[in-house]
């Protein structure tokens, strides 16, 4: 991994398989989104803060892009890794705010 360079936590093989592992152990109709049933009983939250198009699911980009972001706000010194204080100080943290969903008419 490149140092100061997040995308590349991405580029990773091993990131990837886990975070398509992860998508597949909840995608249990196969059809490479997550709905509400899949989400469980966080699917409200989980669609406020991983439903970029805002269609009611989750697709397997919205979840990488979003595991991106949760790597981004962790790295809090920007050298391309987490420490287990980074991780613990994030976690420490208030949640970032969903952004509003447009209004429907």
């Amino acid at each position: 991994m490149t140092q100061g360079n997040t995308n590349d936590y991405l580029l990773d093989p091993a990131v990837q398989q886990q975070i398509q592992g992860r998508f597949g152990m909840r995608d249990a109709n196969r059809d490479g989104m997550l709905d509400n049933a899949e989400l469980g009983a966080g699917a409200p939250q989980a669609l406020a803060r991983l439903d970029t198009d805002r269609d009611g699911k989750v697709s397997l980009a919205e979840a990488t892009q979003y595991t991106l972001g949760e790597f981004d706000r962790a790295d809090a010194n920007r050298d391309g890794s987490v420490t287990e204080a980074e991780a613990n100080a994030m976690m420490a943290a208030p949640p970032p705010q969903p952004a509003p969903q447009p209004q429907s008419n």
